[in-house]
C-alpha cells in the first residue's frame, strides 16, 4: 500500500494530471501500448527494424531490458499460440541477458 501511495505522490508532483502514462513513467515500467507495438514488430518486422524499435523505446523511455522481457513473457503466455511455440519463445527469452 505504501508503494502505491509513493507512486501516486510522485506522479502528482511530475504532472498536473495523473493518468495511465504518468503512472507508468513514474514507476519506470513499460507502458502496455509500447510493449504491444514492440511485440508486433518482433513478430512481423525484419530483425533490424524490430531491434531498432526496441532500442529506441529503451533509450527514449529509460526502460530496462529486463522489464521489457518480463512484459514480453506475460504477453507470450497470454497469446493464442501452440504450446510448443510458447515453450520455444519463453526458452529463447530466458537466454537474453
Amino acid at each position: 500500500m505504501r508503494r502505491a501511495l509513493n507512486l501516486m505522490q510522485s506522479a502528482s508532483m511530475t504532472s498536473a494530471t495523473i493518468n495511465k502514462s504518468t503512472v507508468y513513467t513514474c514507476a519506470g515500467k513499460p507502458h502496455p501500448d509500447d510493449i504491444e507495438l514492440m511485440m508486433k514488430s518482433v513478430l512481423n518486422d525484419q530483425f533490424e527494424t524490430a531491434y531498432r524499435g526496441i532500442m529506441n523505446v529503451k533509450a527514449e523511455k529509460g526502460i530496462s531490458l529486463l522489464d521489457m522481457i518480463r512484459e514480453f513473457h506475460r504477453n507470450v503466455i497470454a497469446m493464442e499460440l501452440p504450446t510448443q511455440v510458447k515453450i520455444a519463445l519463453v526458452r529463447r527469452m530466458a537466454e537474453i541477458e
